[in-house]
Protein backbone atom coordinates (compact mmCIF):
# COMPACT_ATOMS: atom_id res chain seq x y z
CA UNK A 1 0.00 0.00 0.00
CA UNK A 2 2.99 2.14 0.87
CA UNK A 3 4.48 1.79 -2.09
CA UNK A 4 1.32 2.43 -4.72
CA UNK A 5 0.97 5.45 -2.90
CA UNK A 6 4.82 6.37 -3.31
CA UNK A 7 4.39 5.27 -7.12
CA UNK A 8 1.38 7.75 -7.81
CA UNK A 9 3.55 10.55 -6.04
CA UNK A 10 6.28 10.13 -8.25
CA UNK A 11 3.69 9.83 -11.81
CA UNK A 12 1.83 13.01 -10.29
CA UNK A 13 5.07 15.05 -9.86
CA UNK A 14 6.52 14.02 -13.18
CA UNK A 15 3.00 14.83 -14.84
CA UNK A 16 3.55 18.44 -12.75
CA UNK A 17 6.92 19.26 -14.02
CA UNK A 18 7.64 20.71 -17.11
CA UNK A 19 10.72 19.16 -18.91
CA UNK A 20 13.76 21.53 -18.46
CA UNK A 21 14.26 23.83 -21.54
CA UNK A 22 10.47 24.19 -22.41
CA UNK A 23 10.15 27.96 -21.12
CA UNK A 24 13.16 29.02 -22.80
CA UNK A 25 12.46 27.83 -26.15
CA UNK A 26 9.15 29.34 -25.70
CA UNK A 27 10.39 32.56 -24.76
CA UNK A 28 13.30 32.49 -27.25
CA UNK A 29 10.10 31.97 -30.22
CA UNK A 30 8.51 34.35 -28.41
CA UNK A 31 11.20 36.94 -28.66
CA UNK A 32 12.54 35.91 -32.32
CA UNK A 33 8.59 36.38 -33.78
CA UNK A 34 8.39 39.82 -31.86
CA UNK A 35 11.62 40.69 -33.43
CA UNK A 36 10.08 39.22 -36.66
CA UNK A 37 6.92 41.59 -36.10
CA UNK A 38 8.87 44.48 -35.66
CA UNK A 39 10.97 44.07 -39.02
CA UNK A 40 8.09 43.37 -40.98
CA UNK A 41 6.20 46.59 -39.56
CA UNK A 42 9.38 48.64 -40.13
CA UNK A 43 9.57 47.30 -43.91
CA UNK A 44 6.13 48.24 -44.90
CA UNK A 45 5.57 51.19 -42.84
CA UNK A 46 8.64 52.30 -44.78
CA UNK A 47 6.84 50.77 -48.22
CA UNK A 48 3.64 52.19 -47.48
CA UNK A 49 4.58 56.00 -46.52
CA UNK A 50 6.84 56.39 -49.13
CA UNK A 51 9.16 58.73 -47.48
CA UNK A 52 12.75 57.76 -48.85
CA UNK A 53 13.83 57.99 -52.37
CA UNK A 54 12.36 54.67 -54.42
CA UNK A 55 15.96 53.43 -54.69
CA UNK A 56 16.51 53.63 -50.50
CA UNK A 57 13.38 51.94 -50.03
CA UNK A 58 14.70 49.20 -52.55
CA UNK A 59 17.70 48.47 -50.18
CA UNK A 60 16.19 48.78 -47.19
CA UNK A 61 13.68 45.82 -48.29
CA UNK A 62 17.01 44.19 -48.71
CA UNK A 63 18.38 44.78 -45.78
CA UNK A 64 15.08 43.72 -43.80
CA UNK A 65 14.47 40.52 -45.87
CA UNK A 66 17.51 39.45 -45.48
CA UNK A 67 17.86 40.24 -41.89
CA UNK A 68 14.01 38.22 -41.44
CA UNK A 69 14.87 35.44 -43.63
CA UNK A 70 18.83 34.88 -41.62
CA UNK A 71 16.29 34.72 -38.42
CA UNK A 72 13.82 32.73 -40.49
CA UNK A 73 16.17 30.40 -41.19
CA UNK A 74 15.91 28.84 -45.62
CA UNK A 75 12.30 29.53 -46.02
CA UNK A 76 11.51 29.86 -49.64
CA UNK A 77 8.34 31.87 -48.78
CA UNK A 78 10.79 34.34 -47.52
CA UNK A 79 12.70 34.66 -50.44
CA UNK A 80 9.85 34.61 -52.68
CA UNK A 81 8.26 37.43 -50.84
CA UNK A 82 11.28 39.67 -50.54
CA UNK A 83 11.69 39.35 -54.74
CA UNK A 84 7.52 40.40 -54.48
CA UNK A 85 8.39 43.20 -52.26
CA UNK A 86 11.10 44.56 -54.41
CA UNK A 87 8.65 44.97 -57.22
CA UNK A 88 7.47 48.78 -57.38
CA UNK A 89 3.70 48.77 -56.82
CA UNK A 90 3.23 45.59 -55.04
CA UNK A 91 5.14 46.56 -52.49
CA UNK A 92 2.37 48.88 -51.09
CA UNK A 93 0.47 45.91 -49.45
CA UNK A 94 1.77 45.09 -46.16
CA UNK A 95 3.17 41.78 -47.04
CA UNK A 96 5.55 41.07 -44.38
CA UNK A 97 3.22 41.84 -41.81
CA UNK A 98 0.51 39.45 -42.97
CA UNK A 99 3.30 36.96 -43.67
CA UNK A 100 5.09 37.05 -40.11
CA UNK A 101 0.90 36.57 -38.63
CA UNK A 102 0.35 33.62 -40.48
CA UNK A 103 3.50 32.25 -39.60
CA UNK A 104 2.93 32.97 -36.23
CA UNK A 105 -0.29 31.36 -36.18
CA UNK A 106 0.75 28.75 -37.87
CA UNK A 107 3.38 27.90 -35.50
CA UNK A 108 1.21 28.60 -32.29
CA UNK A 109 -1.25 25.74 -33.12
CA UNK A 110 1.63 23.16 -32.38
CA UNK A 111 1.51 23.56 -28.85
CA UNK A 112 3.08 21.07 -26.19
CA UNK A 113 0.55 18.84 -24.69
CA UNK A 114 0.78 17.12 -21.16
CA UNK A 115 1.16 13.03 -21.47
CA UNK A 116 -0.19 10.74 -19.21
CA UNK A 117 2.66 8.48 -17.87
CA UNK A 118 1.39 4.65 -16.87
Amino acid sequence: MIIEIATASKKEDYIARKPEGIDNYMREEEYKFLLLFILAIINDAVDLLGLFNPFIEVLLDLLIASMINILLGFNIWAILITFIDIIPGIDLAPIWTLYMLKLYLSRSKTKYRRVTVE
